[in-house]
């Protein structure tokens, strides 16, 4: 049995060469009102935060020395694995596929740390974030207290990557990571 479609529309070799039109019209597809679940070729809206417009050297904050960056984001940075609301508070949130999200990193110089004297906060949008690896804290926080102008804070670009949140599709969900671009050794941007 064909549908009512088909029926309408057929058309034999001997209708085409008399010239019998067709009758009817193909029916346009019922699209459903509810996307379908799992994956879609649209990714999911990006929380608020997310789209912001930087305009501006979007790094060079005013009271504070910029540092010159690097090729790359290269620097790492550790215990932002304890940190993760504040990350989260940052980047607007989890998405399905995660985020890659640039900003500005303020390097601080903690004093109320006894256990460890040579340690070199990072600080986003004045929430701690993070320390600098202790192999590279002591020759960094050598180089922060040589540049001239260092004491109204320093800053640097970073990048806070990872954030995915699968688990509506049985996936996993990732910690958001930061990294910062530094130029080794130190040295004041230029103009």
């Amino acid at each position: 049995m064909q549908s009512a479609y088909r029926e309408a529309t057929r058309m034999g070799f001997w209708d085409w060469l008399k010239g019998k039109p067709r009758v009817a019209e193909r029916p346009k597809p019922i699209r459903p009102a509810v996307p379908p679940t799992g994956f879609s070729r649209r990714p999911a809206p990006l929380p608020q935060n997310r789209n912001r417009i930087l305009t501006g050297f979007w790094w060079n904050a005013p009271p504070s020395l910029p540092l010159a960056a690097s090729r790359g984001f290269d620097q790492e940075v550790v215990g932002e694995s304890f940190r993760q609301e504040a990350l989260e508070a940052i980047v607007g949130g989890y998405g399905q596929y995660g985020c890659i999200f640039h900003t500005t990193a303020q390097l601080a110089l903690p004093t109320d740390m006894p256990d460890h004297p040579k340690a070199v906060a990072v600080l986003i949008e004045t929430k701690h974030v993070g320390f600098l690896p202790s192999a590279d804290s002591a020759q960094v926080r050598e180089e922060l207290l040589a540049l001239p102008g260092s004491e109204n804070g320093v800053t640097c670009k970073a990048v806070i990557r990872g954030g995915w949140d699968q688990t509506a599709n049985g996936g996993d969900r990732g910690h958001f990571g930061v990294w910062l671009s530094l130029s080794r050794p130190l040295k004041i941007k230029r103009p």
